[in-house]
């Protein structure tokens, strides 16, 4: 008791008197003798997270010891000590231990110090927004909002920390807003299309304001649909509310059944025997490939577009394994969209917490101050996150991993 009402001493004097660095072999141990709830720690090369948290690789007695995350660890591996002091030395850091209240454990730190991340004064950053994708992540299986999901989501959202859903799906593909706190904000098309929902319409119900559109310019779009009409490619013209659909040799069986998956509304999809008349309109947000082996085709595109001068404003992205190939205008993707929504709302990024599984979320898990990659996440998302759940969205990731951060303190 005496040794952590030391410690309690030091961190309090640290704090009142502004100071933001420590050794980090004493960080550590001191923050957990004094029961110091923060973000975690970073510094050049390492990131310290509680090691017993439900989303953390390994796990400790209580959640009682400190382990590092981001490049001191080296993912997919046994944390054995050959593996610990190789990953360490190649990150720049230095293997130390760390004293936890049953145990001794290691971790890695940098050779120089740590600093508190998001300390500013006398506490550490809390998340003052949750911005999650849609698919893969908060919706289950049935590409629905699970009771415990809403529920966790019910106890975080309010005027303090809004809800923005960040999805690859156009505001005209039954995106699950009506009945989720708030307050709640879209970002559509792949960050696209931005919008907020307010009261409005029928009593009780509600209406979507733009916020912001990212067009595809005409040039660029004719581009891109020249690109893949060369594919053979069935194209979709995406506008914010309307897709026109001009079928080719391939993937038609493919985009009917992506049609009918994530566009409830019939009328919102146009089968058109040429898209002119939906360029000339200069609405574009994206033109989409719909193809077989959405990966081997986009080194072909790209020399497409390079070929008509096109390549610089278009930003390809495959959504592989499903045979969809996206073309927006250059720097339109999650990662912007939600920046320009936390400029908007005067949240700086460190107070962000987001969620996703896909590669197209990579941009903005690596925006947030803290991105957690589900259990089912592909590569690029695991590697883009801070942290990889324990949990997959068939297991309500989102919710669960809410409901640790509020009990921790950190929302």
């Amino acid at each position: 008791c005496g040794v952590a009402i030391l410690a309690q001493a030091i961190f309090s004097s640290r704090r009142v008197l502004g100071f933001r660095r420590a050794p980090c072999t004493a960080l550590p141990m001191l923050r957990r003798l004094a029961a110091f709830s923060a973000s975690g720690v970073s510094g050049p090369g390492c990131r310290l997270v509680r090691g017993g948290a439900s989303g953390s690789r390994r796990r400790h007695v209580a959640g009682m010891a400190w382990r590092a995350r981001g490049p001191c660890e080296p993912r997919g591996s046994a944390w054995d000590s050959s593996a610990r002091s190789a990953a360490c030395a190649t990150a720049g850091c230095v293997s130390a231990p760390v004293l936890g209240l049953f145990l001794v454990g290691h971790q890695c730190v940098p050779n120089t110090s740590c600093e508190v991340a998001g300390a500013s004064g006398s506490e550490a950053t809390r998340f003052r927004l949750v911005a999650t994708d849609l698919d893969g992540t908060l919706l289950n299986g049935e590409s629905r909002v699970s009771a415990s999901n809403l529920e966790a989501l019910r106890t975080v959202i309010g005027p303090v920390c809004p809800l923005v859903l960040v999805t690859a799906r156009g505001v005209m593909e039954g995106i699950p807003f009506e009945d989720l706190p708030g307050p709640l904000y879209i970002l559509a098309s792949g960050g696209a299309h931005g919008l907020e929902r307010r009261p409005g319409g029928k009593p009780g119900g509600w209406e979507l304001h733009e916020l912001f559109l990212s067009r595809l310019p005409e040039t660029q779009a004719r581009s891109a649909v020249a690109a893949a009409d060369a594919e053979g490619a069935t194209v979709w013209l995406c506008q914010a509310e309307m897709v026109f659909v001009k079928q080719g040799r391939l993937g038609t069986s493919e985009s009917a059944e992506q049609i009918a998956k994530f566009v409830p509304e019939p009328s919102y999809v146009r089968h058109v025997p040429d898209l002119e008349a939906a360029l000339a309109a200069d609405r574009t947000l994206e033109v989409v490939a719909v193809l077989p082996g959405a990966d081997e085709a986009v080194p072909r595109l790209e020399r497409a577009l390079a070929a008509a001068g096109a390549s610089r404003g278009v930003d390809l992205l495959s959504f592989a394994p499903e045979p969809i190939v996206t073309m927006k205008a250059a720097g339109v993707n999650k990662a912007s969209a939600l920046q320009r929504l936390c400029e908007r709302l005067g949240v700086d990024s460190g107070g962000v917490v987001a969620f996703g599984d896909g590669g197209n979320d990579a941009p903005m898990l690596r925006f947030a101050g803290w991105g957690v990659a589900v259990a089912n996440a592909g590569r690029s998302a695991r590697a883009a996150a801070d942290v990889v759940s324990a949990w997959s969205n068939a297991e309500d990731a989102v919710g669960r991993e809410l409901l640790r951060f509020r009990a921790e303190g950190r929302i």
